[in-house]
């Protein structure tokens, strides 16, 4: 993801009749990173890249 409303819209969609692995947070190699596993009980990694 290039944004961080990138990030929260996708794993906002994904949550939905989901789980939360671990919330959307600043984390060292990305200002936003999360685990979310959908509700087909698919497991995506969300991130934004680091600024250049």
């Amino acid at each position: 993801m290039d944004t961080v409303e990138q990030a929260q819209r996708l794993f906002d969609g994904l949550k939905q009749g989901g789980e939360v692995q671990q919330p959307l947070q600043p984390i060292y190699f990305s200002p936003t990173y999360g685990i979310v596993t959908d509700k087909f009980g698919v497991t995506f990694y969300v991130f934004t890249k680091r600024p250049a």
